[in-house]
């Protein structure tokens, strides 16, 4: 409804049955953010089909911007994308260029950075039909290199995504990952996700009306640029532990899998599937996927059509990740090390948690527990207890699974990768603390202790290989298990 081309109604009624069509006959739907799970969801309501929620993870690329703790005298506001002029009350810029008219105070200007190639003049034009001020206007060309972006954040004092509506958001994130102070539309995909987060509905607009946008940046503004800066970095940390990219792909590259291939991976009664997505227009960040382990049927002739596309990814991927898994392995090496620890490797195949979680069991108490027969008793002890003390359900901490029992399924199959759940499940059912050491040396151990006193109890002792892979540590002698 917010196009400004010919026919744009007609256009996207006729792009909007397609996808439609296209996911009525395919067997998984993989929707980007709650907005466009919702939408297809409602439409698909008469054939039932499986949607598949993927919400993108942080940009690890401007993870590591650093920004000046001074004030400027100008307050910057940062609005950007691509600046195409039939989308203009669609990404609601003419709503940004507005709300700093409403502002009434020259100290304000409106950074737009999106403009075609040569046409800045035409852009700048449109906007000052807003009424701002030509002084509080800057009209920059689309940026398309990182760098040059990673400055951007820097010079800016805010970003805002005021869109009309917006299937997700990647721009607000981007300026999110970066550590830029945000404000985005809540009718986004992006600002639905962040209202499920402490302090995510402050950063959330519900409303195009500009004076009310205006509300926001000049609230934004009356905090002290450490305080925006603290705030947005808390977000940020909030928002990468809620949804994890690397651990969504790790789930649905597995439910790829287990549709090609079934649950015991049997090849002679499978029949060919086909997975469609619906994709926001954006660019989604997909450079990361966890390696998930893959029989080599190609090589015996055996496996055609999507499973081989699948296997080729999966070498692919393991390729990407081999030499930043080495250097993970060494540095987990280090760390134990230094803690007294020895690492005991295993074999993986998706089930390198359950396997180090077995020989843990053996060695401080005398559980003797196959890796198989462990998943089924832990995910039974989650079936069994859904929720926590407090009454909070499991599920709110899961993603990529559509209710707690097809999360539960998904975990009994050989090869589903062991979570943070899992190791819930595993301290309460065992009814012992579990030390989680991880490769990467900025992030903290973690201990999961269950849900009542284990006083005096030996704990199990893990390393983790960050986001590739489970390892048990076994005390050296002196060691502080020992």
């Amino acid at each position: 409804m917010h196009k400004n081309y010919p026919s744009a109604i007609a256009k996207g009624e006729g792009k909007n049955r397609a996808e439609v069509e296209l996911c009525q006959i395919a067997d998984l739907v993989v929707a980007v953010g709650p907005k466009l799970k919702h939408a297809i969801s409602s439409q698909l309501r008469s054939s039932r089909r499986e949607i598949f929620q993927l919400v993108p993870g942080s940009f690890t690329e401007f993870s590591d911007v650093e920004h000046s703790e001074q004030e400027n005298v100008n307050f910057k506001v940062l609005t950007f994308g691509r600046g195409d002029f039939e989308d203009f009350s669609l990404k609601g810029y003419d709503i940004a260029a507005q709300s700093i008219v409403e502002l009434q105070d020259s100290s304000y200007s409106l950074v737009f950075v999106g403009a075609p190639d040569g046409r800045q003049d035409e852009v700048a034009e449109i906007l000052l039909q807003s009424g701002i001020s030509k002084n509080q206007l800057i009209v920059r060309s689309f940026v398309k290199d990182k760098q040059r972006l990673r400055e951007l954040f820097c010079e800016a004092d805010l970003a805002i995504m005021p869109s009309r509506t917006e299937g997700f958001g990647l721009t607000a994130l981007e300026a999110m990952s970066a550590g830029l102070p945000i404000l985005v539309s809540g009718n986004s995909g992006f600002g639905k996700a962040l209202r499920g987060l402490p302090m995510g509905e402050s950063f959330v607009i519900d409303s195009d009306d500009p004076k009310e946008w205006a509300k926001a940046i000049a609230t934004i503004r009356q905090k002290s640029r450490t305080r925006r800066l603290e705030e947005i970095q808390r977000l940020r940390r909030s928002y990468d532990e809620r949804f994890c990219w690397e651990r969504q792909c790790q789930a649905l590259v597995a439910r790829m899998w287990r549709m090609v291939y079934g649950k015991n991976k049997k090849r002679k009664k499978t029949t060919r599937r086909t997975t469609s997505a619906i994709w926001s227009v954006e660019k989604t960040q997909a450079d990361t996927v966890p390696q998930n382990d893959f029989e080599n049927d190609a090589a015996k002739g055996s496996i055609t059509g999507e499973a081989i596309f699948l296997a080729l990814q999966q070498i692919l991927l393991e390729a990407r990740t081999e030499s930043s898994k080495t250097e993970l392995s060494q540095a987990l090496k280090r760390t134990a090390l230094e803690k007294g620890f020895a690492i005991s490797d295993n074999q993986g195949q998706g089930n390198c948690m359950f396997f180090a979680l077995s020989e843990q069991l053996e060695r401080i108490k005398g559980i003797q527990m196959s890796h198989d027969e462990l998943r089924r008793t832990i995910v039974q002890h989650l079936r069994e207890n859904p929720s926590l003390p407090d009454g909070t359900e499991l599920f709110h901490f899961v993603d990529g699974y559509s209710s707690w029992d097809a999360y539960l399924t998904s975990m009994l199959a050989n090869g589903t990768w062991g979570d943070h759940v899992i190791l819930h499940g595993a301290a309460n059912c065992f009814q012992t603390c579990i030390h989680v050491i991880s490769s990467l040396p900025h992030r903290h151990d973690v201990m999961i202790c269950p849900e009542f006193d284990v006083t005096g109890s030996n704990r199990l002792v893990l390393g983790h290989l960050h986001e590739l892979h489970y390892v048990s540590l076994i005390p050296q002698k002196g060691g502080k298990d020992d």
